[in-house]
């Protein structure tokens, strides 16, 4: 439920900031009037660069529309998604289990600054594959209105198999989070680390051992739990695995 409100929002804010980008190509430099194709090809010299293109265009992006904004746009979008899916992890840990929380989990300071700080990677990389794309259409002789043309009908697809990716990440965190902290404060002393049990489950999480270790230790693949914000993003993207108590008895009482 989580991941699907995610996605659907996600959607929407990279569908504004995709016409965002778009209008301000259209009206050339905020702070000139020089147009946005010339301040790219200016840079360049009389043999195309692909990777001089490449760096131009996304220093030519960076002053094109204020950044800072779309991450505090997009914290916003986030936020909702991250409260509810670590309350929705502590409930879990109740509901299926018994554990009985002390004191209550909530999503602390610690938890947002990880989760802006992964806001600021997903607009960057939006950058990154803005600045490929127009690129390669310099590479191609294609005018401002060609390069305009080409992130309408490009990015929204781009954008579309991200927003289901990120989706799926910051909801299984926010879970994954909410779950830990609810058997940290319901005093169970180890937990255990479930795969998903398919193809798609990468080596260090299909080859944790041991997978039951106590509470506070980490697993061999250097994560507290899966997901775990702040990790290495080839550790938590896209992951599915789950936390459990590891023994169920003692987290039942």
């Amino acid at each position: 439920m989580q991941e699907r409100a995610a996605r659907q929002s996600l959607q929407r804010f990279f569908d504004g900031q995709t016409a965002e980008v778009v209008a301000a190509m259209r009206r050339g430099h905020k702070d000139s009037r020089e147009d946005f194709r010339q301040r790219i090809q200016s840079g360049l010299g009389l043999t195309f660069d692909i990777e001089a293109a490449r760096r131009l265009a996304k220093e030519a992006l960076e002053q094109l529309i204020d950044w800072n904004a779309q991450d505090e746009a997009l914290a916003a979008v986030l936020n909702p998604v991250w409260e509810e899916a670590f309350q929705a992890g502590a409930r879990s840990m109740e509901e299926a289990f018994g554990i009985k929380a002390l004191q209550a989990p909530r999503l602390t300071d610690y938890l947002r600054q990880y989760g802006l700080e992964r806001v600021k990677g997903i607009n960057a990389t939006t950058r990154d594959k803005l600045a490929s794309s127009l690129a390669d259409g310099l590479e191609a002789g294609e005018s401002t209105a060609q390069l305009v043309k080409r992130v309408q009908e490009h990015m929204p697809k781009v954008q579309a198999e991200r927003a289901a990716s990120i989706a799926l990440s910051e909801a299984h965190t926010s879970l994954q989070a909410g779950s830990f902290e609810q058997m940290k404060y319901g005093g169970v002393r180890t937990k255990t680390w479930v795969d998903a049990g398919d193809s798609d489950v990468r080596d260090s999480h299909r080859n944790i051992y041991p997978k039951t270790i106590p509470i506070h230790e980490r697993f061999s693949n250097g994560l507290l739990y899966p997901g775990e914000p702040g990790a290495d993003p080839s550790e938590v993207c896209n992951c599915r695995c789950d936390l459990l108590p590891g023994d169920f008895e003692e987290a039942t009482g």
